[in-house]
């Protein structure tokens, strides 16, 4: 399955995605012109450029990591398996 497939067949789970992270936060980019595919959270009171954010910034993505991991990755392994989540994540192709 490529990356543009597994990303069609997420997108088909999108309102399910969004209703369980927030649909104010979860940003979907296809990239139909690039080769890779997105989905994202976002928090725009944070800054990299501002010192004091980087504690918050530290733990928003510990936070969001394991909430998306959690969420996405049975949905995934049922579409393609184990073998090929490791081989996307690897940049094997």
């Amino acid at each position: 399955m490529s990356v543009k497939e597994l990303f069609d067949e997420l997108d088909k789970q999108q309102r399910g995605v969004e209703a369980s992270l927030g649909e104010d936060c979860v940003f979907w980019k296809r990239g139909s012109d690039i080769k890779h595919a997105r989905i994202f959270v976002q928090d725009d009171a944070l800054s990299i450029n501002r010192e004091e954010d980087w504690e918050r910034i530290a733990t928003y993505h510990g936070e969001w990591s394991k909430r998306i991991f959690d969420l996405l990755v049975p949905y995934v392994r049922g579409l393609c398996g184990d073998r090929e989540i490791i081989q996307h994540e690897s940049g094997i192709r």
